[in-house]
């Protein structure tokens, strides 16, 4: 007893000590036995759970069949197939619920919802069974059992469908997506407005002047045939690039130049006959 307690004593002196003692042991080695035993219970385990699932199918089948027995009785014709659709639809989710609650409800908001539509999606399956219990005994039913099996009862497809839905927004992907998008969607608000700010800046009006009169002067140069720099014209080319311009006032000179030598040689014809006249009488005289 005495040496326990010492070696107690000592553990709780020397932690370092103890842990690295610990540490340098193996662990226990497996046996045949400790194996065969944990795979007698995993196959007892896999068993188990292949038998529930045998039985949880049953119990949805029973539901089921009750369910479309009273479709023939407590509902008109022409609605009869798509409250069938419901009834299955019911069915089939009875099914898929719970696995959804082991593979993909994992959020809690997400979790609580799947367990909700999963309790009412079982207690219509059973309420179905139940109301047509009842009937096929020949009972009749409440008011509140008839409005249910005349109305409820065939919009079952459009209350389902309406769970996978809300389902499927709730998932936390869907969240994320939408968190991404609207990230996204700031981003570009953000650098649109950044842009904005930077084209009232001084130095882009200084470009965007400079472009604009870069534009200016090649019109320029197109209309008047001569190059044109900051709005002034290069005179020494006038003479070498003739444009319409040009063309114009040069026409305009020559007019004008024409029109002295036009008029002169009618000045000059009266003193022509004149002089005519005076040889013809020299003779005579």
């Amino acid at each position: 007893m005495s040496d326990q307690n010492e070696l107690r004593f000592d553990d709780i002196q020397n932690p370092k000590q103890n842990e690295a003692f610990t540490k340098d042991q193996d662990p226990p080695e497996e046996t045949v036995g400790d194996i065969m035993q944990k795979a007698s219970g995993e196959g007892w385990k896999w068993l188990v759970i292949v038998m529930s699932a045998l039985v949880y199918l049953a119990a949805i089948v029973y539901a089921e069949v009750h369910g479309l027995a009273m479709l023939q009785k407590g509902v008109a014709p022409d609605m009869r197939f798509w409250a069938g659709m419901g009834m299955i639809a019911a069915g089939i989710s009875a099914v898929l619920f719970p696995i959804a609650l082991k593979v993909w409800t994992i959020e809690a908001k997400h979790r609580i919802t799947a367990t909700l539509f999963y309790v009412a999606d079982f207690a219509f399956l059973a309420f179905n069974a139940f109301t047509d219990f009842n009937t096929q005994q020949g009972q009749q039913l409440v008011p509140w059992a008839q409005t249910y099996v005349t109305y409820i009862l065939p919009a079952s497809p459009v209350i389902v469908g309406a769970m996978w839905a809300i389902l499927w927004e709730l998932d936390p992907t869907v969240k994320q997506k939408v968190l991404q998008l609207s990230l996204r969607a700031a981003m570009k608000e953000k650098l649109a407005r950044k842009v904005a700010d930077a084209a009232r800046g001084e130095h882009v009006t200084a470009r965007v002047n400079a472009a604009a009169e870069r534009e200016v002067e090649r019109a320029l140069t197109e209309l008047f045939g001569t190059r044109v720099h900051g709005y002034v014209m290069d005179g020494d080319d006038l003479p070498k690039r003739r444009g319409l311009l040009q063309s114009f006032f040069d026409f305009l000179y020559s007019f004008k130049q024409r029109e002295p030598s036009e008029n002169m040689p009618t000045q000059s014809q009266p003193s022509d006959s004149s002089n005519e006249q005076h040889a013809e009488r020299s003779p005579n005289e």
